[in-house]
């Protein structure tokens, strides 16, 4: 993994690792809209920036955050876990990165997953998906993003919005949009 991350050698990478537990496991992820809580180790944001060369080095630099983050995500070599003893907490795996340990021969199941299912709205991912920029965008659309940021809290959200927001009047690229009958 280190290997690929030194990679970027025009620009500045970065790997922020956020650590989770303690009390914020002890929150119910139907509590609030925020759901990833109990078993996630780490939430990671992945970037790159770069100073020379401006747009024209643009798609440089995004092609590589792409291709380590979709390495990160593939690669055998890596495992993603979540809980201390393996169950999770009844929580998907979350971005909870951690290098294979096979050789300490301690995998009795605490390794659950080598592909991240889950994704944090601050650090927005447009590559899941965005709304349409003309005409409304479907439920189906947007649970490709709205599931893996907010879990089974989409569907109440959702409702939510449709509620309060039926015109849709606030809005981004990754919004959650009403539902239309």
């Amino acid at each position: 993994m280190w290997e690929r991350f030194f990679e970027e050698d025009e620009g500045v990478a970065q790997m922020i690792w956020i650590h989770y537990g303690g009390k914020i496991s002890e929150i119910s992820e139907s509590a609030l809209p925020f759901p990833h809580r109990a078993g996630v180790l780490y939430k990671i944001q992945h970037s790159t920036s770069w100073t020379d060369g401006g747009n024209e080095v643009a798609s440089k630099h995004v092609s590589w955050i792409r291709s380590f983050y979709s390495y990160i995500r593939d690669s055998p070599d890596l495992l993603f876990t979540y809980g201390a003893d393996g169950s999770g907490g009844g929580a998907e795996p979350d971005h909870s990165l951690v290098e294979n340990s096979a050789a300490s021969g301690d995998d009795n199941g605490k390794y659950v997953s080598k592909s991240p299912r889950e994704a944090y709205i601050n650090y927005r991912d447009l590559d899941i998906g965005t709304n349409n920029v003309k005409g409304d965008t479907s439920y189906k659309q947007a649970s490709a993003w709205g599931k893996k940021y907010f879990k089974n809290n989409f569907d109440r959200l959702v409702h939510v919005k449709t509620v309060v927001d039926p015109g849709n009047f606030f809005r981004h690229e990754q919004s959650i949009p009403p539902f239309s009958f």
